[in-house]
Parts: structure tokens; C-alpha cells; sequence
């Protein structure tokens, strides 16, 4: 029900945003769409409960791809489908050229509802009533409420960590996003691309190329080869391989190359998210496994808020320092958010060390249980 109630709420505020007229108007549709978007956590909570150590990483994996198939479709759509009445006679003089992105956001809507219908009609739940009940009981126990619950949860150091590591994650990757776009749709005589709506959808697609691969062959792989700690690691020195030459792919920014010049920008994306997805998938995996099943749910809600936090406080303050930068110097001064940005994989490296040995191998290397904060299931059994 909650994943239902969620897709329901996520198909109808984008009506709302192609309908705006105004930016409160957009601000209120985007709150309406943020209120509703926790399908995320309670989807690996789903996942969570489906996995065991022998598929975690590929099924974790599997979301990542997924997430790399909405971002190859979603900048499909709107670039094709944004503006149609100056693309095909057809619409011009219609609802859709009083309202130019009223219909990428219906076609959006669509696919919601189709993807609302699907769960609806083919998802069970995960465990029978019995289960849930005991479930329930066991996440409570001992600890008299919701509060205490969650008191217990911040005492957990390796979810407090891997928590904190995914907060500064989407932060950076939200930002790294951010500094892209400015590059690629700044107007040419101030030393940008000035990329077309469908030019800057061709370069994310990418993107999501690279989390395709990365997420279907590379990473299960590789974890199976090097372990969970060493795809990470290596998963946040390719996106800075790519990301610290950042101020050479402005040098084709106002040149006119064709289509040549947006191949820095795709290698850019390609890179960068291949990265990207062996750190996503692994900061997955290391939040299933620091707490127990029966306090998934509440845990993953507690992490997607954390995840809406970074997301939501990051982008202003790096697109500040990239506007002061710009006044300092406005061809290079911008990139000094592109830098600061890179303290985060920093922290996030420093971060992951403290976590226990169990949880840096490979997948079936150390079977021995990682939650070790938490009283034992036989323990709060034997209390009930």
C-alpha cells in the first residue's frame, strides 16, 4: 500500500507542474512530488527482505539500474515532448502552446500510473501477516516507543556511518549534476554550451549507459573479484578521474564544433556515473546489512529523509559559491564549487574505514553477523 500510495502521488504533481504559471506554482508541485517520492526507501526495504548475502550485490545492483533507465527515458521525454508547438503545426493554437511543458509531464504521468497499475496488480508482499506481526514485536521490544526505536537505531555506529557516507554522496552527486548543467546550458557569450533541450538529453543518456553497464555486468563482478570496499573506493576514483579536469571540458564551451564538442561532456557523464554506480550499490548494501530486518523499514525511512536533506541544502549553497566564483573570474572562477565539491568523496572514503571487516569483503567471504549494535532475535524472543 505504501509503494501504491506513492506512485498515485508521483503521477499527479507533475499535472500540477506542467499547469504552472508561475514559480510558487512550481515550488508547491515539486513539495507535492517530494511528499509522496519515499518509494525509494520503501523499495530497498522490499529488496532488502528479498536478498541474502549470495544476491545482494547483483539485486541492489538492479536498482541502481533502474534508476539508469529513468534517466535515459525522463530527459527523453522532456526534451522531445517539451515545447511541442513550435516542433509540429498540430499543436500550435492548443492547450499545449498555452502550457509548452504540459505535455512531457502528462506522458510522465502515464507511465506512473501504468507503473501504479503494475504494483498493484502483481505485488505481494514480502512476508506473510504472521511474520509482520513478529516482526513488529521484535522491532519494539524492550524499547517502549517509536522514539526509543529510533534513539537505538542513531547508537548503531555502522548505520550511523553508512547513513551519514550516503547523505554526502547524493550531496555530491546532486551538486556534480548541478555543475554540469551550468556548464552545458549557460548561454555561449558567457562561456557556456548553450546546449538545446534535446542536446543536453543526448548527453545524459550517458550517463545512464554507464550505470547500465556498471549496474548489469561490471559491479557484481567486480565484488566478487575485489570485494565490496575496494569497488567502492574504485568507484569514487573514476568519477574524480573524470570530475578534476572539469575546467577542460569548458574549453570547448562558446566553439563551434558540432556535434564533436558535446563528446567531452558524454565522456564526462559516462565516466562519472560508472563510478557512481559502484558506490551507490555498495552504500546499499552496507545499509541492509548494519540493521536488522525488523527495523528496515523505519531504518530506510530515517535514510531517505537524510538522502531529501543533502539533496535538497546542497545544490544552493554550491550554486552560490558557483556564482561568487563567477564574479571573481567569470570564465573559471565558477569551478571552485566543482572542487569543494570533492571534499565529499573525501569524507565518504575516511568515513567507510571505521565500518567492520565483515562489511569490506567479498559477498559470501565472512558470514558472520554485522549487526552487532542490536540485541540478538533469540534474545528479544525470549523477553516476549
Amino acid at each position: 500500500p505504501v509503494l501504491i500510495i506513492g506512485l498515485v502521488g508521483s503521477a499527479c504533481a507533475p499535472l500540477m507542474l506542467g499547469l504552472s504559471t508561475s514559480m510558487p506554482m512550481i515550488y508547491i508541485s515539486r513539495m507535492i512530488d517530494g511528499f509522496f517520492c519515499g518509494n525509494l526507501g520503501v523499495a530497498k526495504t522490499y529488496l532488502g527482505e528479498l536478498v541474502d548475502r549470495s544476491n545482494e550485490a547483483y539485486g541492489f545492483s538492479v536498482l541502481v539500474v533502474t534508476y539508469a533507465l529513468g534517466l535515459a527515458v525522463g530527459p527523453s521525454i522532456g526534451g522531445f515532448f517539451a515545447e511541442p508547438a513550435k516542433s509540429w503545426d498540430s499543436f500550435r493554437g492548443t492547450l499545449f502552446e498555452t502550457y509548452p511543458y504540459l505535455l512531457p509531464n502528462l506522458v510522465y504521468s502515464a507511465v506512473v500510473w501504468a507503473g501504479c497499475v503494475v504494483a498493484a496488480t502483481t505485488l505481494r508482499e514480502t512476508l506473510p501477516p504472521s511474520q509482520r506481526l513478529r516482526n513488529r514485536c521484535l522491532g519494539t521490544a524492550g524499547t517502549g516507543t517509536e522514539w526509543s526505536e529510533i534513539r537505538n537505531l542513531t547508537k548503531n555506529s555502522s548505520f550511523m556511518i553508512t547513513t551519514t557516507s550516503y547523505a554526502l554522496q547524493v550531496a555530491y552527486f546532486t551538486v556534480w549534476l548541478q555543475n554540469f548543467v551550468l556548464v552545458a546550458q549557460v548561454p555561449a557569450e558567457s562561456g557556456g554550451y548553450d546546449l538545446r533541450p534535446a542536446e543536453l538529453a543526448s548527453c545524459q543518456n550517458m550517463s545512464s549507459i554507464g550505470l547500465l553497464l556498471t549496474g548489469v555486468w561490471v559491479y557484481p563482478r567486480l565484488v566478487d573479484w575485489l570485494g565490496y570496499h575496494s569497488v567502492y573506493s574504485w568507484g569514487w576514483v573514476v568519477n574524480l578521474a573524470a570530475t578534476l579536469p572539469f575546467p577542460i571540458y569548458a574549453l570547448g564551451a562558446g566553439q563551434d564544433y558540432g556535434v564533436w564538442r558535446l563528446i567531452p561532456l558524454a565522456m564526462l557523464l559516462l565516466l562519472g556515473y560508472s563510478g557512481g554506480g559502484c558506490s551507490y550499490s555498495t552504500i546499499f548494501v552496507w545499509i541492509n546489512r548494519s540493521v536488522p530486518s525488523t527495523m528496515r523499514g523505519r531504518a530506510n525511512g530515517i535514510v531517505n529523509s537524510c538522502q531529501a536533506f543533502a539533496a535538497g541544502v546542497a545544490p544552493p549553497i554550491f550554486g552560490a559559491i558557483f556564482g561568487y566564483g563567477t564574479l571573481l573570474h567569470p570564465r573559471w572562477g565558477g569551478f571552485v564549487a566543482v572542487y569543494l565539491a570533492c571534499l565529499f568523496p573525501a569524507a565518504c572514503l575516511m568515513m567507510v574505514e571505521q565500518l567492520p571487516s565483515s562489511f569490506k569483503g567479498r559477498p559470501m567471504e565472512d558470514d558472520e553477523d554485522t549487526v552487532s549494535d542490536y540485541t540478538s532475535t533469540e534474545e528479544v524472543t525470549s523477553d516476549l
